[in-house]
């Protein structure tokens, strides 16, 4: 009896530690849920009015495992169709060890995003746009300035350099 529960032990640790830094990865990613205001500039400078703002409605998609999904409606700007702008999944991809982001547009665009997931208060996104106009390459880094407050920064890459291409303001109703 010996023999076969030190083994099995051993197993529950290991399974443990396997766990437990992807769980507390996946809660940590939660901070998202709920309902936010946000405001978007095309500039660095955030003192004048913004381009356009929005709602972002995130929730939990899975009770085990992390999948959020979430929706972005426009109440002005560009792009204003009422009703629902974008459709997004966030999630965990367990065999690359780093979360996923997918977005589609009503405008015909996607978007596709990879992370390693939080660093201290700092998240960074890379990936890229499709659209009619071609394949456009993406960073987003977003910091979190509050329990419920962030800001994302996107840039796309013009040759070898990162020019800004919005600067958003989120704030948890």
């Amino acid at each position: 009896m010996i023999r076969t529960a030190l083994p099995f032990r051993t197993f529950l640790i290991c399974l443990t530690l396997s766990v437990t830094p992807r769980a507390i990865a996946q809660h940590d990613m939660r901070f998202f849920v709920g309902h936010w205001d946000f405001s978007i500039w095309s500039t660095e400078d955030v003192s004048g009015a913004p381009a356009f703002t929005g709602e972002w409605f995130v929730e939990d998609g899975l009770d085990s495992a992390l999948a959020l999904v979430d929706r972005v409606q426009l109440n002005d700007g560009p792009g204003v169709q009422g009703g629902t702008f974008t459709r997004e999944l966030i999630a965990f991809d367990s065999h690359a060890g780093r979360y996923t982001r997918t977005i589609i547009t009503n405008t015909g665009a996607s978007y596709s995003f990879t992370s390693s997931g939080w660093n201290g208060d700092e998240l960074t996104w890379i990936g890229e746009q499709r659209s009619a106009a071609g394949i456009v390459k993406l960073r987003e880094v977003i910091v979190r300035t509050g329990p419920g407050s962030f800001t994302a920064v996107f840039h796309r890459k013009e040759g070898d350099v990162w020019v800004l291409q919005s600067n958003e303001r989120l704030t948890r109703r």
